[in-house]
């Protein structure tokens, strides 16, 4: 973030605990223990973090706003996918989210579904707010044509996944049940995935079952792509394909529809809640389901038609303005219940 400067309404703090396997346990050194004294020192209101972590501030009063962003811990399809020591990860994450949820005066959550795993999981309803995160309006722009879809490899109509790789987002299903379509469908269009291989052993995985069924020239696997080439193709998708097992306010998703990409999402929660009546939905733990709700749709051009105009009215219920309105009231409020709570 090296375009944000200091001003004379703003001071940056710039922590450098640089990059590798223990950054996390520097940043949280750093949070917990270098932190109070920053707070201390500016005479700060209020601490607000969107990370889902509260440090312990030892020694301080500052009242906190803790935004939880992450869903995966407490997704049981997602746990079910997962490797022995990414478990042991999730669980810590798990009740680091929890412990900062119950030690904050307020909680964002970005979600329904979110406020009801908080709830689950004890925090009282009445600390939580619900504030979904924006869409940009860029992605509905008019994408210039360019030469991108010759150049990765996109010979004719293709459907479209794009997500960060990680084992709960799906892809092997996905393709699995692309593979499971009609030879004439799969003559007819080929499926684009889009994201970085955050998770290498899982993108080694891909490659490997890409390979296996004999779809190299018709699965595109891309390791990440610049905004201006994912809204061209948001744009150009038949069918934008959306099989993640947990998100929280699913960014991509909302992307592609504010784009008008025609959507076929997963049925699990909060898909439905973001989407609504502008996409159509499929078992994301059932291949067989997958497959027939692309074959359905990609035989049904009238109703990919449909699903395109609905895409973005829908998505635009969704507004940074929105968003940040949320935040800046729960700002004022989680302050002002700090001083009553001083006061008494």
């Amino acid at each position: 973030m090296f375009e944000y400067k200091s001003t004379d309404r703003r001071l940056v703090i710039d922590v450098p605990i640089g990059m590798g396997k223990l950054k996390a346990i520097r940043r949280m050194w750093w949070e917990n223990f270098i932190m109070p004294k920053v707070i201390q020192g500016h005479a700060v209101d209020i601490y607000l973090t969107f990370s889902h972590y509260l440090p312990h501030l030892n020694g301080t009063a500052v009242p906190s706003i803790v935004g939880v962003s992450n869903l995966a811990p407490f997704s049981h399809e997602a746990w079910l996918q997962e490797s022995f020591p990414i478990r042991l990860k999730m669980l810590v994450l798990r009740k680091t989210i929890i412990s900062s949820a119950r030690r904050a005066t307020s909680v964002l959550a970005l979600s329904e579904t979110c406020r009801g795993v908080l709830i689950e999981q004890g925090i009282p309803n009445e600390k939580i707010v619900v504030t979904p995160n924006g869409v940009d309006t860029y992605w509905k722009q008019s994408a210039p044509p360019t030469d991108l879809l010759r150049r990765i490899g996109v010979v004719r109509p293709f459907l479209l996944y794009v997500s960060h790789i990680h084992l709960y987002k799906n892809h092997a299903r996905l393709i699995e049940a692309y593979a499971q379509l009609p030879s004439s469908l799969r003559a007819a269009h080929q499926l684009v995935l889009v994201g970085k291989p955050y998770s290498k052993s899982c993108y080694e995985k891909i490659q490997i079952l890409i390979s296996r069924l004999k779809l190299s020239t018709d699965v595109i696997l891309l390791p990440g792509e610049g905004s201006d080439n994912l809204r061209e193709l948001y744009q150009n998708t038949k069918l934008f394909m959306f099989p993640s097992l947990i998100e929280n306010s699913p960014n991509i998703l909302l992307e592609a529809m504010m784009a008008g990409a025609p959507v076929a999402a997963s049925n699990l929660l909060p898909m439905p809640e973001f989407c609504g009546d502008a996409a159509e939905y499929f078992d994301p733990l059932d291949v067989p389901s997958m497959a027939n709700k692309m074959e359905s749709l990609l035989g049904d051009p009238k109703r990919l038609s449909e699903l395109g105009e609905q895409s973005c009215p829908q998505a635009s219920k969704f507004t940074w303005d929105e968003f940040f309105l949320s935040v800046k009231k729960q700002i004022s409020m989680t302050i002002d219940i700090d001083n009553r709570g001083n006061r008494s």
